[in-house]
This record gives structure tokens, C-alpha cells and sequence, in this order.
């Protein structure tokens, strides 16, 4: 049985496939990538799929890999954002629509912290690496809500 169990949590780490340690450099140029705008979802989803598809088996390594997958997407996101609001302001948008977009993007917030919360108050390292990766999953929804967002609004300038 304890085979079984050893083998199924051995399994689930390979299928998320954390990377060992951290390249700060590659981390610090994909977060200024996130900021210049060059970023989008995809390639926030091909980065932390290239971070998953190697694995130590040290929890260590993989806060530092599924870390720099964060910090990515709050990079994006903050551009994103801001992409946004000065959309809605060079097209003299009523304010109410950005207060509306404001008001859902805190109500998201709360749902994001919520979302995951279930695997943080599990017992046992493994929740940890499944609540980061539900974490990234919530966030990634969230921006390709936006990202399209702000892609109609483009497309509405044409």
C-alpha cells in the first residue's frame, strides 16, 4: 500500500515536473518582459509549463520555480492593468466603466485567495504545490479575462 501511495505522489510530481533551483537572471528578464508588455498568457503558460517539466523532488526548488511563475503574472497583470485604465481614458469612456471594472477586479481578488485556500489548510507538503498551482490556474483565468478585455478595446480603435 505504502508502494502505491509512494508511487502515485512520485507520479503527480513528474506530471507537475517542478524545476530545480532558480535562474534569477532568467526570472529578473522575464518580469521586465512582463512589464515592456511583450508578455501575454500563453507565454506565461509555456514558462511555467517549461518550469514543471523538471523536477528534484525538493520543495525548495520548487517555491523558487512556480515563485518566479508569480511574480511573472503580477508583473503582466500590473501592466495589463494599467493598459487598461489608459484605454478607457484615451477613449473618454465614462468612469463608471472603470470603476465597475475596478470594483470586480477586488471582488476577484478576494475570490482568488479563497479559490485555492482549501489546499493551504491541508496537511502534508504535497497541498502546498497543488494550491501554487491552482494559484497560477485562478490567475491565469483571470488575465485572459482582461487580455481579452483589452484586446476589444483595441480592436473597437480600428
Amino acid at each position: 500500500m505504502l508502494k502505491v501511495v509512494l508511487g502515485s505522489v512520485v507520479a503527480l510530481f513528474l506530471g507537475f515536473g517542478f524545476i530545480s533551483g532558480g535562474d534569477a537572471t532568467a526570472t529578473e528578464v522575464r518580469v521586465e518582459t512582463a512589464k515592456e508588455g511583450t508578455m501575454n498568457v500563453a507565454l506565461l503558460e509555456a514558462h511555467y509549463a517549461e518550469c514543471m517539466k523538471k523536477f528534484d523532488g525538493y520543495a525548495q526548488s520548487t517555491r523558487a520555480c512556480v515563485g518566479a511563475s508569480f511574480d511573472e503574472q503580477d508583473a503582466y497583470l500590473n501592466k495589463l492593468w494599467a493598459d487598461i485604465k489608459a484605454k478607457l481614458e484615451s477613449r473618454k469612456e465614462n468612469p463608471e466603466a472603470f470603476a465597475t471594472l475596478l470594483e470586480a477586479q477586488r471582488q476577484w481578488l478576494g475570490y482568488r485567495d479563497a479559490s485555492c485556500r482549501f489546499y493551504y489548510d491541508m496537511d502534508g507538503t504535497i497541498w502546498r504545490m497543488l494550491a501554487r498551482d491552482c494559484r497560477f490556474n485562478v490567475v491565469q483565468g483571470r488575465l485572459k479575462v482582461l487580455e481579452h478585455f483589452y484586446t476589444s478595446l483595441l480592436d473597437m480603435d480600428l
